[in-house]
């Protein structure tokens, strides 16, 4: 399988509640799961760990927050023969009086999940605050009406886009393993061929 966009992204948010009472939330927005050598990869999927992305209803119901969009970013599985998985970019705007603290896990925005097998590269990710890329290491103070992009990263692809003949298509995919797999030797290649 080729690599993972994201292991886990999350926002961790905290604040106080118009009645005085504090609050902290975390929510999670998944990047794509890596191709395999059989099929495209999964969209928005954290992997290895089993953390499903947070639902709009919950994030806007547990904090004032509104999302003005949740959405698959296309292009960001890169371009093979079987598609990386895709990231989504999330738009969130501040609707509180009183500042919120959030602060962000994210990984991959710098260097993306590497193409596999001759596979173009995953999309990268990003944090933007009110249009601007920032530093997702540190944290920030919203105020009412600034709006955070969280565009998770893609997952990458595996092997190079071909046009398919219809009498080689069942003889593709084993070909290209013997091809991924050409820099193992011995019985181990020959073991996992047969």
């Amino acid at each position: 399988m080729a690599g993972a966009g994201s292991p886990l992204w999350a926002i961790t948010q905290s604040g106080v509640r118009e009645d005085g009472r504090p609050y902290t939330n975390v929510f999670f927005f998944n990047g794509g799961m890596g191709a395999t050598t059989h099929k495209d990869g999964e969209h928005v999927l954290s992997w290895p760990s089993n953390i499903s992305s947070t639902p709009v209803e919950v994030a806007e119901r547990n904090s004032p927050l509104f999302v003005h969009h949740k959405r698959m970013r296309p292009g960001s599985g890169g371009t093979g023969r079987f598609r990386g998985g895709l990231g989504q970019d999330i738009l969130l705007e501040s609707r509180s009086e009183r500042p919120i603290v959030v602060s962000f896990m994210a990984e991959r925005t710098k260097y993306p999940a590497p193409g596999f097998a001759g596979g173009e590269h995953g999309g990268l990710g990003d944090v933007r605050l009110n249009g601007r890329s920032i530093n997702h290491r540190k944290q920030y103070v919203l105020k009412l009406g600034d709006r955070v992009l969280v565009s998770t990263p893609g997952g990458r692809r595996l092997r190079p886009t071909v046009t398919p003949r219809p009498d080689s298509d069942r003889a593709r995919p084993r070909a290209g393993l013997r091809a991924a797999m050409s820099g193992i030797s011995g019985s181990t290649r020959d073991n996992r061929l047969a």
